[in-house]
């Protein structure tokens, strides 16, 4: 029976630990709870759980067939490595690039560059003031930002700019005084411009349409869902993470595009698996989730805002670790074919 190692970052198992595990025991395959406190690399041992009989109890097991990843890559690199000498695969791997280099990148894709925003790496005040007297808005967002924390919006309104962030408007500061206020932005030398996508309500809300995609147990890219996450208020930022709503996608397309909105859906779920296929070709890591956020303006044009390789699956937990577990046991069956 394959076991899978669930490797998570905190120390007991939350609900969708307990659904994926669950979900191991339909695909006859058990699960592994553990961290990375509870290797033991010498005797080659897991401390951890396993779901039995409705709770989890204390296992200690041999290292698992396969490792089902919930740890960003950079916050335990040291752990990866050694797990990786020992020849187990991994789920959920990162680009490898930062959000700017990757975007540069998506720039030279045939198909991808049709959709990208135009992305470019901060280097001077003037710079960001040519790009607000021609679009009027300009996001500057941290090369590896990430939960919409750090990004800063600007606004043109005649001789004054309004900055906002996370938390709403900050600033209304005279035209003026923009270079003192960009400079005093901690590490702006390690940030990116975007003009800004009118992708907003008809109340003036702004949204994004977030694609999750993933590989079924075959390896291959499917579409798991759609949300529209829209801002509770007129600022620029749209993510869940910092108060944004969400809605069901078929409704909302409807209420914002009426006739348009079944032509415009059917796009959002073709560009979302060619963005797939198209980013896995330009990175050498296998990755196998990812959630693309795109805007669409007053039109029905549809533009790729940015695309996240460790992204969040709230509120579709359940239904991602019914399509991550036959994954996982993909590579799992792998590793012991090229055994």
């Amino acid at each position: 029976m394959p076991l899978i190692g669930m490797l998570r970052k905190y120390k007991n198992p939350m609900m969708k630990d307990t659904v994926a595990a669950m979900f191991a025991k339909e695909h006859q395959a058990e699960a592994i709870f553990f961290n990375p406190a509870q290797i033991d690399f010498e005797k080659k041992l897991i401390f951890g759980q396993m779901y039995k009989f409705g709770e989890w109890v204390e296992e200690v097991t041999y290292f698992p067939d396969v490792i089902y990843n919930d740890i960003p890559l950079r916050q335990d690199e040291p752990i990866y490595r050694q797990l990786q000498q020992e020849g187990l695969p991994f789920t959920t791997h990162r680009l490898g690039k930062s959000k700017l280099e990757f975007q540069e990148q998506m720039k030279q894709n045939a198909f991808l560059s049709k959709y990208v925003i135009d992305t470019i790496s901060f280097k001077d005040v003037e710079q960001l003031d040519m790009l607000l007297q021609e679009h009027r808005t300009v996001f500057l967002k941290p090369n590896r930002g990430h939960k919409g924390l750090g990004i800063f919006i600007f606004e043109k309104f005649q001789d004054e700019i309004h900055v906002s962030n996370a938390s709403g408007l900050q600033s209304k500061i005279p035209h003026k005084e923009l270079g003192q206020y960009v400079m005093n932005i901690k590490d702006i030398e390690y940030h990116h411009l975007q003009p800004g996508v009118n992708s907003v309500t008809r109340e003036g809300n702004p949204f994004i349409i977030r694609s999750y995609v993933g590989r079924d147990g075959a390896g291959q890219w499917r579409l798991f869902f759609h949300y529209a996450a829209v801002s509770p208020s007129k600022n620029k930022i749209v993510n869940v993470s910092v108060g944004s709503s969400i809605t069901y996608i078929t409704q909302f397309l409807d209420q914002m595009y009426g006739e348009n909105a079944k032509m415009i859906k059917l796009n959002l779920n073709k560009l979302a698996i060619e963005t797939a296929k198209q980013t896995q070709s330009m990175v050498e890591p296998t990755v196998d989730a990812l959630g693309i956020d795109f805007g669409i303006n007053e039109h029905g044009d549809i533009y790729m805002i940015e695309i996240n390789a460790f992204p969040g699956t709230r509120p579709f937990e359940a239904l991602v670790e019914s399509r991550a577990i036959p994954y996982t046991l993909f590579l799992a069956k792998q590793r012991m074919e090229n055994k």
